[in-house]
């Protein structure tokens, strides 16, 4: 869990409102302060560290032309065909490999 608040990264084109990433560290320190009592809060801030990736409204593209290209992903695309045929249950289908 420590690593997993210390390596918080912001993506998305919402990452250019104004303050967005230290307002979201101090919702997070304050509501971690309130999950763990016992630890002071100077202690959480020093935990939690966000940060913004370059290029954040350009990010879930970047992100979904390197699955494109991880064969490993094949089996995980969704036609216009499937997805007519089983609407958005199809997800569970190709995701979770659960019978519709």
């Amino acid at each position: 869990e420590k690593a997993m608040y210390a390596n918080i990264y912001c993506c998305g084109g919402s990452v250019k409102l104004n303050n967005f990433t230290s307002r979201l560290q101090t919702e997070l320190t304050s509501s971690l302060s309130r999950r763990m009592s016992i630890v002071s809060p100077q202690h959480i801030r020093k935990g939690v560290i966000v940060k913004t990736v370059n290029e954040p409204q350009l990010s879930s593209w970047y992100g979904s032309k390197m699955i494109s290209s991880v064969s490993s992903f094949d089996d995980k695309w969704i036609t216009a065909e499937e997805y007519n045929e089983y609407g958005p249950n199809i997800l569970l289908k190709k995701c979770t490999h659960q019978d519709l």
